[in-house]
């Protein structure tokens, strides 16, 4: 919306793209980023696993899917049901994807759920959930 002239300000949790900026200069105006804030991410997890806490490695190992029961993680053996808003909704998932990821695709059985507050209702009934969301 900012680039198509909708807005005057937009907040974003990633940088800009090359792409980004060449079609604002084609439309006559160019972007800045003015860094306000940090941003970060959150695991939410049922609470049944039984499981202290998990590494950056396991987290990948989960959404890559070679993590698939919490027991293999010291916790109750519950199969993980792994969500995520879509990889196409930018921001956080396009972070994640990248810094937690390394790239790598997410397994085929990662749920993607459209807004935050339904995928932390699934985690909530869902007794293996799991999910990361924009923590700033």
């Amino acid at each position: 919306m900012l680039i198509d002239g909708r807005l005057i300000f937009a907040q974003c949790s990633r940088p800009l793209q090359d792409i980004e900026i060449s079609r604002a200069k084609e439309r006559g105006f160019t972007l800045r980023q003015i860094p306000v804030a940090m941003d970060g991410l959150a695991v939410a997890a049922n609470p049944n696993i039984n499981v202290p806490g998990i590494t950056i490695n396991q987290l990948r190992s989960i959404y890559t899917g070679k993590i698939t029961n919490w027991k293999q993680l010291g916790g109750t053996n519950i199969p993980i049901k792994a969500y995520s808003r879509p990889i196409n909704d930018g921001g956080t998932v396009e972070l994640f994807v990248q810094d937690v990821l390394g790239g790598q695709p997410m397994a085929s059985t990662v749920e993607f759920v459209p807004t935050t507050t339904q995928a932390l209702q699934k985690v909530a009934s869902s007794p293996g959930g799991i999910y990361y969301a924009c923590a700033p």
